[in-house]
């Protein structure tokens, strides 16, 4: 895949919160980047821009560790290549390492050695690189670093109408059972009444949830994650991006009075010193398991305390992801990732741009991910308000406007509908397809650290609408369905909006019939 330089644009929006870790990222050959190393500790031009030799490689130099639950503990999974029986630590990274050398393209992320505002200092970069005496490094692509998160202060930005807080809309349960939390009204409405979904559960198909996790893996339920993976580095540092255009006029956006839009938080919330943000992985994993219980579910922490992970790091876990699935690596004897997968990222970068893509770096993982088989379901985000759904995130956005035909098939766009079938959330951006997405009753596990006061939590969001399509993903691989079919069966048997400002809702009642 080549990946066009198509992320400096000076002319795009932004909102005034925007943040961005104060890094390039240089993407293209392994050789060419070699190149480009040598040159930036010898060229004063490239030096003034760029810290010398610190281009950090975005995949994790060792495999990280796997942990999987023996009965009474998490302990650390033995690793092998198929065909072996030695436990692979070492010869487990060399392979992965190999792996690496051999891939069409490497990413470098660089630390900035200028003032210069960020996106100053990418045109720069790549304007000096256009006419380098060596021809290779023009072929190089320069992005800015992005953030990845799942976004939770919706769209509102401090303007009037602005959708309020989602963490507002987080409210304790205390009185919830299992009972109740598997007979919710959702399930019903996409045809998925019940606990899991008749004699297909997803047995053969791995469910990969990249998002946050507990501090401590002591409180992750076995019930709900399978493995578990902690590839969540120190905290990024986030910069303010510059605003270069100002938002629409205030006038604008009272054109018309959409208060009513947006509701005010539900209930009392009584969720003290609960951190939400820790728990928002198993809160997903507890959908996917009550739809798909016999998927394994396999969470890796990328993103930190505040929700949030750079673009760079994300693309280095789905990297090993990658690495895990086409060389069916094996833990404890089984297999970690199945040939049949599905990947949830309740999660995204906003594009400020709909035309251009934002991370093509992250793009370039996921075309090789959805190459290699997988079905990518993402969250469309929670960035709208005054009653019109904006444009999805990345990397929801690849399967919404086809930035390349393979993500366009197998990434699927996910909005969240508010209590009424087919009516979008008043957060939820638009998508392919949508889930129930607002007041769902969530599981936060039996080992969670407030288990005896909130184990259930009512929370809002498409984060919570996505899991739920990844389940419909893995009963759908497991009855033989191809990956690059799967997202037209669900568009086929989906709740078809009456309404021209409505979205299709999935149906796994009739997907299975």
């Amino acid at each position: 895949m080549e990946i066009q330089n198509n992320a400096l644009y000076p002319e795009r929006s932004m909102r005034p919160d925007h943040r961005v870790p104060r890094r390039l990222v240089v993407n293209g050959q392994p050789e060419t980047l070699a190149k480009f190393e040598q040159a930036l500790n010898s060229d004063s031009q490239l030096g003034a821009l760029l810290k010398p030799s610190n281009g950090t490689s975005i995949a994790h130099p060792t495999a990280p560790p796997v942990l999987a639950w023996d009965g009474r503990t998490w302990k650390e999974a033995a690793l092998t290549l198929p065909g072996t029986a030695q436990p692979a630590s070492l010869p487990l990274t060399d392979h992965f390492n190999q792996h690496r050398q051999e891939r069409p393209f490497a990413t470098r992320r660089y630390t900035l050695n200028t003032d210069q505002p960020i996106l100053q200092a990418a045109q720069s970069l790549y304007e000096t690189l256009q006419k380098h005496s060596d021809s290779s490094l023009r072929r190089l692509n320069v992005f800015v670093e992005q953030l990845a998160r799942f976004s939770l202060n919706g769209g509102g930005g401090g303007m009037p109408g602005g959708s309020p807080d989602l963490r507002e809309f987080a409210r304790a349960a205390s009185t919830a059972t299992v009972k109740d939390f598997q007979n919710q009204d959702c399930f019903r409405r996409i045809g998925a009444a019940g606990s899991g979904a008749g004699q297909n559960q997803g047995a053969g198909v791995s469910v990969v949830i990249l998002d946050t996790a507990p501090t401590h893996h002591a409180h992750l339920d076995p019930d709900l994650v399978d493995f578990f993976i902690n590839m969540a580095g120190p905290d990024d540092e986030f910069a303010p991006m510059p605003v270069l255009s100002l938002d629409p006029p205030q006038a604008c956006l009272n054109l018309n009075d959409t208060k009513s839009e947006m509701p005010p938080p539900p209930g009392e919330r009584n969720l003290q010193n609960v951190k939400l943000e820790h728990y928002h992985g198993l809160m997903a994993a507890s959908l996917v398991k009550q739809l798909a219980p016999q998927a394994k579910v396999v969470l890796i922490k990328v993103l930190n305390n505040q929700g949030e992970v750079s673009g760079s790091r994300l693309a280095s876990a789905l990297d090993y992801v990658s690495y895990l699935h086409q060389h069916g690596v094996m833990a404890d004897d089984a297999p970690l990732i199945a040939n049949k997968l599905v990947i949830n990222l309740s999660l995204g970068i906003q594009r400020f741009v709909t035309e251009n893509v934002e991370a093509c770096y992250l793009l370039a993982e996921c075309e090789e991910l959805c190459k290699a088989g997988a079905v990518m379901v993402c969250a469309a985000g929670n960035d709208s308000y005054l009653g019109r759904p904006k444009n999805p995130e990345e990397p929801a956005a690849y399967g919404y406007f086809s930035d390349t035909p393979t993500t366009n098939a197998q990434v699927i766009a996910v909005a969240a509908t508010s209590h009424e079938a087919n009516s979008y959330a008043f957060f939820s951006n638009r998508g392919n397809l949508a889930a129930p997405g607002y007041e769902l009753l969530l599981d936060t596990g039996k080992n969670s650290a407030h288990r005896d006061t909130t184990r259930y939590i009512y929370w809002s969001g498409t984060s919570f609408a996505t899991p739920q399509v990844s389940a419909a993903c893995a009963l759908l691989l497991n009855a033989g369905v191809a990956p690059g079919q799967v997202k037209q069966k669900l568009w086929e048997t989906a709740t078809m909006p009456a309404r021209w400002d409505g979205v299709p809702e999935i149906n796994i009642g009739k997907v299975l019939a």
